[in-house]
Order: C-alpha cells, then sequence, then structure tokens
C-alpha cells in the first residue's frame, strides 16, 4: 500500500511539474515558429531566409520583439537601426556569435545591456543577420559566408547561448528548473511517505492503539486466542 501511495504522488508531482514547465516552454517555440512563418511570408522573404527567420524568433524576438522594435530604453531596435544600417556585416556577424557587453547607440539611445550569444556557427550567424538586414522595411544589404571567414566563436558561448523563446533562459537555466523540480518531488515524496508512516500505526484521536483494543476485547471474551492472535499479527504487517 505504501509503494501504491507513493508511485501516485510521484508520478502526480512529475506530471504537474511537466504541466507547468513543459507546457509553456514547448507553447510558446510553438508560437514563435508560427509567427515566424506569418511574417516571413509577409516580408515576402524567400526560403534563403527561413533559417534566418527561424532563429531569430527562437532567440532574438523576446528582446527585440515581433515588430523588431525592442524595448525602449532597454533593448534597442532592428527596425529602422541606424547602427545595422552603417556596421559591417562582419561586426554583426561576430556580435551574434559572440555576443557583445559594449554599450550601443542606436538612432541617438544609447543601449547598455549586454547581448549574450545566439549561435555557435557562422551559418547561422549569416542567415539571422540577413533576416534582420531585410526584414521590418529594412534594407540593408546581404551578409555572405566570406564576411564570416575570420570569426570563430569564443570558447565557452555555448553554455551562455539563448536556446528558446521564452526570453532568458537557456540550458543552464532549465536544468536549475529540472533540478529544482526533482528536490521538489523528493521533498513531496518524503512527506507521503511520512505521513502514511505515522497513520499506519493505527492510533486512535483518544490516545489507544489498535492493539491496545484488541487486548481490552480478547480480555472481556469477545474473541477467541487464536482471534487475538491472528489480528495482532495482522496489525504488526
Amino acid at each position: 500500500m505504501k509503494k501504491l501511495i507513493l508511485f501516485a504522488a510521484l508520478a502526480g508531482v512529475f506530471l504537474f511539474t511537466g504541466k507547468v514547465y513543459g507546457v509553456p516552454a514547448q507553447n510558446a517555440v510553438n508560437n514563435a515558429n508560427s509567427e515566424s512563418a506569418y511574417t516571413a511570408s509577409n516580408n515576402g522573404s524567400s526560403s534563403k531566409n527561413d533559417r534566418g527567420a527561424e532563429i531569430y524568433y527562437r532567440k532574438c524576438m523576446a528582446c527585440h520583439q515581433v515588430t523588431g522594435m525592442g524595448i525602449p530604453g532597454t533593448f534597442p531596435p532592428l527596425k529602422g537601426s541606424d547602427f545595422l544600417k552603417s556596421a559591417t556585416k562582419a561586426r554583426l556577424i561576430e556580435q551574434v556569435m559572440n555576443g557583445s557587453n559594449e554599450h550601443l547607440v542606436v538612432n541617438g539611445v544609447t543601449y547598455t545591456s549586454p547581448m549574450p550569444p545566439q549561435v555557435d556557427n557562422a551559418e547561422d550567424a549569416v542567415a539571422v543577420v540577413n533576416y534582420v538586414l531585410n526584414s521590418w522595411g529594412n534594407h540593408y544589404g546581404k551578409a555572405t559566408l566570406q564576411n564570416a571567414k575570420k570569426i570563430k566563436p569564443v570558447s565557452g558561448n555555448r553554455n551562455h547561448m539563448m536556446m528558446n523563446g521564452m526570453g532568458m533562459m537557456g540550458r543552464w537555466g532549465m536544468g536549475f528548473w529540472w533540478i529544482g523540480g526533482l528536490v521538489i518531488m523528493g521533498l513531496f515524496a518524503w512527506f507521503v511517505v511520512t505521513m502514511v508512516g505515522r497513520s499506519s500505526n493505527n492510533h486512535y484521536s483518544h490516545g489507544e492503539s489498535a492493539l491496545d483494543i484488541l487486548k481490552k476485547r480478547y480480555a472481556r471474551g469477545e474473541i477467541s486466542k487464536e482471534e487475538f492472535d491472528q489480528m495482532s499479527r495482522d496489525l504488526r504487517y
């Protein structure tokens, strides 16, 4: 009985954890993919830009928004950005691959929020840069792999890349969520086992145990010696 209750409790907590963390994450990715397809089609993007759109909506949209307008005072706009227009393609590719801790001045506004690395290879970097350079009415040319020839991802960037459309949560962030979920499951299982163990002592509210009551019934002659012995053994197990 204890094992059955423990199994049911663990299954319940596992399902609850999956619903809380897994479903929203999947919905975020699904929504991002849907919006990506919609925006790409309305921007007249070719199939070559589909990869760039996918990366943008999976890794960049949380900060720079669906509209490319960013968040005022925090994350710079990409739509109509004078920085994108004037920067070299190599600079843009390097920023996507290796991030940046430098402040940026975009359309006369200074932004100091650091940008984490987003991708770990030149192909993806070129794809998302080209998507940004030619979306929301931008016509800022195209980057090529030749522009990325001398750029290499900085060692350790993988651990800092944003991996989904939920914001700043990457692989490590998701790992901490799951570790936290496992800790909660363990504490809940301990609580259930403790409560089941206490209840198995069969103590009644007035303080008498089932064995005490059984002894009184035997003393009054309500049950035989054989019945008393059998019931006593049942209580112990």
